[in-house]
């Protein structure tokens, strides 16, 4: 029998043995016990890209739901379940900061170049619910829903690479990993095609 790893800070929940977790125990938990298990997650989303068997689709539904519901693994929530110290809780990028899933997807310099380069306007009150953000002028609306739930991913997953892989990432690289994920999600969107590329259209110009 699989062992599960209690959960420290992140994104997915490890098995000791570093295979992924049970769909329910990361839609219940949603977080890391360490980077054994951040590793066992990205790795299982390199291989969710190669074969498009459709896992990385299931890891953005859970970040969806974990985001929407403010169930996100955040060193602050850490902080509030007596997990971690204040001294520990702070934004790996910003000093004397909470991190907040607010001060994550909202105001961390890491979030708000990517918003603003990208026009797009946020606030610290529908972070939860990104697709009320308006969506940028000229652009298709229709697919605006998943577009704006990738980004917020990328913007997730370039903290957990900063946490655990030491890895910080520019605004540059997390658009880039937003086009693999569109790449990667093209094919769900047989009948909105040029609507997808219009999208990536978009963001590459800023590249």
């Amino acid at each position: 029998m699989r062992r599960l790893m209690p959960v420290r800070d992140g994104d997915a929940m490890a098995t000791a043995s570093g295979d992924l977790s049970p769909m329910r125990t990361l839609r219940r938990r949603g977080g890391f016990e360490n980077c054994l298990g951040y590793a066992s997650w990205t790795t299982g989303h390199q291989i969710a890209a190669n074969t498009e068997n459709g896992r990385s689709q299931t890891f953005t539904a859970h970040h969806q739901e974990a985001v929407c519901s403010g169930r996100l693994n955040t060193r602050a929530a850490l902080y509030h379940k007596n997990i971690r110290t204040r001294d520990e809780s702070d934004c790996e990028r910003c000093a004397h900061e909470l991190e907040t899933d607010a001060h994550i997807f909202v105001h961390c310099p890491a979030a708000s170049r990517l918003w603003s380069t990208l026009g797009i306007h946020t606030n610290e009150h529908c972070f939860r619910t990104p697709w009320e953000y308006p969506c940028p002028d000229g652009l298709p609306p229709n697919t605006w829903v998943e577009v704006v739930l990738l980004l917020t991913r990328r913007v997730w997953l370039s903290r957990n690479a900063l946490i655990f892989d030491h890895k910080d990432e520019n605004w540059e690289q997390t658009l880039r990993g937003a086009l693999q994920d569109i790449n990667l999600w093209q094919c769900r969107f047989k009948k909105r095609q040029p609507e997808m590329e219009a999208w990536k259209l978009f963001i590459q110009s800023f590249l």
